[in-house]
């Protein structure tokens, strides 16, 4: 099944310069037409730990009928978000791409109830894995829902629109590719 983590990718998204090496090293993006960045085929040749054995997202396939695999999705269009993505929403519309001056402190509450209740619908999901933008750190511990959080249409427009204006996606294509399993162990909860 591929999981799409929303709340993982929306972190990352404000988090892109949170590695040093990478705040020094090459331009990397998602635009393939764009030769001054190194797109995502390319990110093992800068960052070495970008081809580690325990790299993320993945697919995660259900053992109990492998054959019935199901994709899940970004999001679920509602009629109101989920409260905790305002906040973010608001903190990831002060981030510039292109101008690097300072720090953005966003106070979020914690995203645990949020996740708790999509739990409670559906499964929860758990794999050790790697941040999906260079360096590619393996410390990451993956906790994915089953069921997608609610996001509004209006709020969906809203990320959207902020994706695109980021210089390194790709009109707002800003997905890294699955990586393979690479023997990990996925754990499921219910």
């Amino acid at each position: 099944m591929k999981f799409i983590a929303s709340i993982s990718a929306v972190i990352a998204t404000g988090a892109l310069t949170a590695s040093a090496d990478v705040a020094t090293g090459p331009t990397w993006g998602y635009r393939t037409s764009d030769t001054s960045m190194v797109h995502t085929s390319n990110w093992n040749t800068n960052w070495a730990a970008c081809g580690g054995a325990h790299q993320s997202p993945i697919n995660i396939v259900t053992t109990a009928n492998p054959t019935n695999r199901l994709r899940w999705t970004l999001r679920e269009i509602g009629p109101k978000s989920d409260d905790w993505l305002g906040p973010v929403l608001d903190a990831l519309e002060l981030v510039n791409s292109t101008t690097h001056s300072k720090a953005i402190v966003v106070n979020l509450k914690s995203y645990s109830t949020m996740v708790r209740q999509a739990a409670s619908i559906g499964g929860i999901y758990n794999y050790a894995g790697s941040l999906t933008t260079p360096g590619c750190e393996e410390n990451a511990d993956w906790w994915v829902v089953q069921n997608p959080i609610k996001i509004s249409s209006i709020d969906f427009g809203r990320l959207h629109q902020d994706l695109v204006e980021y210089q390194i996606t790709d009109d707002g294509d800003n997905a890294r590719p699955v990586q393979p399993l690479n023997g990990r162990v996925v754990t499921r909860y219910n």
